[in-house]
């Protein structure tokens, strides 16, 4: 019997590769300061009124995919990570580099195709309460009680040298002649294994990013998934490239 849930709080379309390009933005990896004062643009007087950093939506990350429409289908070849749908950044074979700040993470209910969106649940105790099971299984699928950990990270991205000028105007932070941008990128399934989970690895066990995930500096790429006979796709992957200079962290810190 098709168990019934109640409605949640924050809801987000999964692709059933790697990610939820739509999921709405999550309370935990919202900026907490930035660009957007408590009460208006700093230095600006065209927006007027208590504009928050919550009212801004950061630009999104994504693996182009073999389902993948609009602008991402169009643009962009399979396997390509890209940034606000607009921006090739990396993919199998070239890094981009990344520093995680800030992630968050919560549990979707994963629905057959064309059943619309999942509900989510913040925590695996909230699943259980509501009726649902973290354990995977072909009957859980078919009853829609399976649900399955997303990953909310918050990325600051370095822009890379190649990008031309128009491109790094999406880059609006400069430190040290470089320039960055900060960014979002939600995952699941295969993808949540490959990142989130590498990523929680390297906080708890890493010496550079037991200190905090804005410690350490990543190289970011895609790579190749088969499963027989016909699905392809491709997932996030992540390399410690070393520690971040303390200036850099302050200033990440600053701007998250």
């Amino acid at each position: 019997m098709k168990q019934s849930f109640k409605k949640a709080a924050v809801t987000a379309e999964v692709t059933p590769e790697t990610e939820a390009p739509k999921a709405a933005q999550p309370l935990a990896t919202r900026p907490k300061v930035g660009p957007l004062g408590a009460v208006q643009h700093k230095g600006a007087d065209d927006m007027y009124g208590e504009w928050l950093p919550k009212d801004s939506k950061l630009p999104r990350l994504n693996i182009r995919q073999k389902s993948s429409s609009g602008e991402l289908g169009e643009n962009f070849e399979f396997g390509d990570l890209v940034f606000a749908k607009k921006i090739k950044l990396a993919d199998a074979e070239t890094p981009v580099i990344v520093i995680p700040v800030v992630a968050g993470k919560d549990y979707q209910q994963v629905v057959k195709f064309g059943e619309g969106q999942g509900v989510v649940y913040p925590t695996a105790q909230a699943v259980l309460d509501n009726g649902g099971t973290l354990d995977w299984s072909k009957d859980a699928i078919n009853e829609s009680i399976y649900f399955g950990p997303r990953a909310h990270i918050q990325f600051a991205i370095k822009a890379p040298a190649e990008l031309s000028e128009e491109d790094l105007n999406f880059f609006p932070f400069e430190f040290g002649g470089d320039r960055w941008a900060m960014s979002i990128y939600t995952v699941a399934s295969s993808a949540y294994t490959s990142l989130a989970k590498e990523l929680e690895t390297l906080r708890r066990y890493n010496m550079i990013m037991m200190k905090g995930l804005v410690y350490g500096r990543l190289e970011l790429t895609t790579k190749f998934k088969q499963k027989p006979p016909q699905q392809e796709w491709y997932v996030p992957i992540v390399k410690l490239a070393g520690e971040n200079p303390a200036g850099l962290i302050e200033f990440l810190e600053a701007i998250k």
